[in-house]
């Protein structure tokens, strides 16, 4: 969860934080690219409140603005860190505990909550309380085809000892052709990653071994 090296986590909550989802550090693209996503979530948000014939999907001047001080806000640092970003959730990890708690101040986060976790597991190692699993298997950040998308769907349904994360559960239910790095599986085989590698070339970025915690 913390990257094998980030002693602290921030989650909260932000209104079409999504739009920051592909965050490398550079104001100038990053900045761009978000609000290309704001204006394609207002445009789809605008017809589906059409539809439903209500304004809950509006995304206002304000709303956005805060998307871009939150980027802002990343940009400026210097220091390592990662985002992962699901929904209007949004996970950002550093060392620097100070810099987490600034941006666990602004007015607009909802609900932050920063936790702090000891680094002593190996690299590439994930660990639990308690698992039946043996290995973690993470997707990359990719955009793949219906016909792909179906291959996945039908591995997964024909895999007997499996553990779907959250993220990958939700995206079995709608027809999403988009996976993120936040979509894992528990495996005891580490077999299917190859098997699955043949199917959707590219799309696994790591499988981590599961450790349990003793204390």
């Amino acid at each position: 969860m913390f990257f094998d090296q980030y002693q602290y986590g921030l989650r909260c909550q932000i209104l079409h934080i999504t739009a920051i989802r592909h965050y490398t550090g550079n104001f100038v693209s990053d900045g761009a690219k978000a609000q290309r996503m704001l204006d394609m979530m207002k445009c789809w948000n605008t017809h589906i409140s059409i539809v439903r014939c209500d304004r809950k999907g509006f995304i206002s001047p304000r709303e956005r603005d805060n998307i871009l001080d939150f980027l802002a806000q990343l940009c400026t640092v210097t220091a390592p860190l990662r985002t992962a970003v699901s929904g209007n959730t949004v996970w950002v990890y550093s060392n620097d505990i100070d810099f987490l708690q600034s941006l666990a101040d602004s007015d607009y986060n909802r609900r932050p909550e920063l936790i702090k976790v000891h680094l002593d597991r190996p690299r590439d190692t994930v660990m639990l309380k308690k698992s039946d699993y043996q290995f973690r298997t993470y997707f990359r950040d990719c955009n793949i085809t219906s016909e792909n998308r179906q291959y996945l769907e039908n591995w997964i349904h024909n895999q007997q000892d499996i553990r779907l994360s959250p993220g990958l559960q939700e995206w079995r239910t709608n027809n999403w052709r988009n996976l993120y790095s936040n979509y894992f599986f528990d495996h005891n085989d580490i077999r299917l990653t190859q098997m699955l590698g043949l199917i959707l070339p590219r799309a696994i970025k790591t499988t981590k071994t599961i450790v349990i915690a003793t204390k």
